[in-house]
């Protein structure tokens, strides 16, 4: 997934670690932020391992998909927060 420096750091400090110590709030906001990117990060782990072993990786992909809008969307969230 890539990051974008402009959108997640501010003077080398990311966004969400801006966020978290803000609110208690901030904090439960990046925690989805990171529970989204873990759920991301295992998909994309499942599709490597079904390519590797030459199974059918469509339903893994649509999977990948969504969860990567999420985490998108949850990044974006915790930009706005954190620039408030």
């Amino acid at each position: 997934m890539p990051e974008h420096d402009e959108e997640h750091y501010e003077g080398g400090e990311a966004w969400a670690d801006i966020l978290a110590r803000r609110s208690p709030e901030g904090r439960a906001v990046v925690e989805q932020l990171n529970r989204a990117e873990e759920a991301a990060l295992a998909i994309q782990q499942r599709i490597v391992l079904a390519i590797t072993e030459k199974r059918d990786v469509t339903e893994d992909f649509c999977a990948f998909e969504t969860a990567l809008a999420e985490v998108l969307r949850m990044r974006s969230k915790v930009y706005r927060m954190a620039r408030q």
